[in-house]
């Protein structure tokens, strides 16, 4: 089974073969997608998507092969989705209920707490580690995909999850709660 050509060939031939680009948008469009739908509403991921690949295309030659392709792809994402989220403009906002139920909602505020101390956490951990977690569980990416990603061998990033959820367990244990 042919998996096809490797992230790092792409990236070495993206300045000059016109190819390389479908090929790196086969290959990282669905991770960058998958990032755009948490970000911008969903009717705006795909055209931000688009956007992201054309600019991709457009400044192929300022990009460093000797960078990990995935990393700048996604830069160039994360610059898109942000224009999309300054030109967008404010929906009216229907009048809430004032229904004291909802105001006071304990499940809510605790797990707004709960989220910011994992914040707290992951900033108490190395930022290798904190880039893999991340990218494992709030991009959703496998560990293949963090590899590749990272351009660090799959071993070593796993070596980085596993020390990294130690590191943030402890973390954890230290945040008052």
């Amino acid at each position: 089974m042919d998996a096809g050509p490797a992230i790092s060939d792409i990236a070495a031939r993206l300045a000059v073969d016109d190819e390389a680009i479908e090929q790196a948008y086969a290959l990282l469009a669905p991770i960058v997608l998958g990032y755009l739908r948490r970000v911008v509403s969903p009717g705006d991921a795909e055209d931000v998507l688009q956007r992201t690949f054309l600019d991709v295309w457009r400044c192929r030659d300022q990009y460093d092969a000797n960078r990990p392709l995935a990393g700048w792809v996604m830069g160039i994402a994360k610059h898109r989705a942000a224009d999309q989220l300054r030109a967008r403009r404010p929906e009216p906002v229907a009048d809430l209920p004032q229904d004291p139920a909802l105001i006071a909602d304990d499940d809510l505020a605790e797990r707004f707490t709960r989220s910011q101390q994992v914040r707290d956490a992951l900033a108490m951990i190395s930022p290798e580690q904190r880039q893999v977690l991340v990218l494992v569980y709030f991009d959703d990416l496998s560990l293949p995909q963090v590899a590749e990603w990272v351009g660090a061998p799959l071993g070593t990033v796993k070596a980085r999850a596993a020390r990294g959820l130690r590191a943030l367990a402890a973390a954890l244990e230290g945040v008052p709660r």
